[in-house]
Formats: structure tokens, C-alpha cells, sequence
């Protein structure tokens, strides 16, 4: 017996298209990905807690650009300790073992994407933000504010973290030169 024609001429099923990058009902291609770009969140004020480098004025209103320092809130978050990693703080969640602990630091308002970008970029790889209960501590009021935010907190090995305590004046004469 002798076929002129293939018997699945004009099937092609949806793995097939898969393959090829393409499906029918995808086909129009830009229009879909316009639909879910459009459906990203947009960015909202964020409130971040900063305990570092990002604590001293000059290297944060340095990093984003900013004309003026930026304001900043007296803050601390809990559940959380400091260790080092070479002269640079790294905060880390606090295991069942250690003892309860505050960080001291401050509070921003983070107001673009941009902003964000531009710090994610300064933290590099291994630091990535996190949430936290940041509690701003209010000198005309008795209680502290506690409102969720986010902070950076280390993703790098642990193993390269020692313990011990970020001194802003060290790291001021150490390092803001090159940061002014």
C-alpha cells in the first residue's frame, strides 16, 4: 500500500508548538507579554531598617543620588543579631539558641523602585531584603511604633561571618573618603 499523504498532515499538538517557542493561542506575543507586565505590582513607599553603612547619611544619600541627607528615624528591629563580615555588619535571624536581642539602627522611607535598585546593587549578592518588624522609637511618645518593612539581611555562608560590632566612627575614618 502506497500513501500519498502523511496521516497527521496538519496536527501538530501543543508539545510540539512548546518546543518551537510558540503555541496558537500565544502567537500574538506582544500583546501578551505588554498584559503581564502590566499586571507586575507597582512600587509602593517602603520603610527599610538600615544598621550599617546605610546608617550613615553620606553613603546613603551618596548611593541614591539624593541632594540633601536623608531623614532618618531613630529604629530597631528584634529576632535579629549582628555579626561581621570582614569591616561590614551583616544582620542574621536569631536561632532557638541565642538570647532575645534588639538592633539598633535607623528608618528610611524608601520612595522609588529606583532607590531600590540602586541599594540592592550597593549590598550585592550576598545580602537580600527582608521583612521585619521595625519598631521606631518616638521621642515625644513613651512606646515605640511597630510597623512591618524590610531590611537586608545576609544570604552569603555563615561561615564567613565572625562575631562582632559594626563602629560607624571606625568605618567613617576608614572608608567614607572614598564614598564623598
Amino acid at each position: 500500500m502506497m500513501v500519498d499523504e502523511p496521516i497527521a498532515k496538519d496536527y501538530v499538538d501543543e508539545a510540539d508548538w512548546a518546543s518551537i517557542g510558540t503555541t496558537p493561542s500565544n502567537s500574538s506575543g506582544a500583546s501578551e507579554r505588554r498584559a503581564l507586565a502590566s499586571t507586575k505590582p507597582a512600587f509602593e513607599p517602603t520603610l527599610f531598617f538600615f544598621y550599617g553603612t546605610l546608617a550613615i547619611p553620606a553613603v546613603l544619600r551618596k548611593i541614591l543620588g539624593l541632594r540633601e541627607d536623608p531623614v532618618f528615624l531613630k529604629a530597631t528591629v528584634r529576632m535579629f543579631k549582628v555579626k561581621m563580615w570582614g569591616p561590614y555588619p551583616a544582620l542574621v535571624r536569631l536561632s532557638s539558641e541565642d538570647p532575645r536581642g534588639d538592633v539598633a539602627g535607623v528608618a528610611y522611607t524608601l520612595q522609588t523602585e529606583e532607590h531600590l535598585r540602586l541599594l540592592e546593587t550597593y549590598e550585592g549578592e550576598n545580602y537580600a531584603a527582608a521583612e521585619a518588624l521595625i519598631e521606631l522609637q518616638e521621642p515625644r511618645h513613651e512606646h515605640a511604633r511597630s510597623m512591618y518593612g524590610k531590611t537586608f539581611v545576609w544570604k552569603g555562608y555563615p561561615e564567613e561571618l565572625v562575631d562582632g560590632v559594626f563602629d560607624i566612627a571606625t568605618f567613617r575614618s576608614w572608608n567614607l573618603n572614598k564614598v564623598e
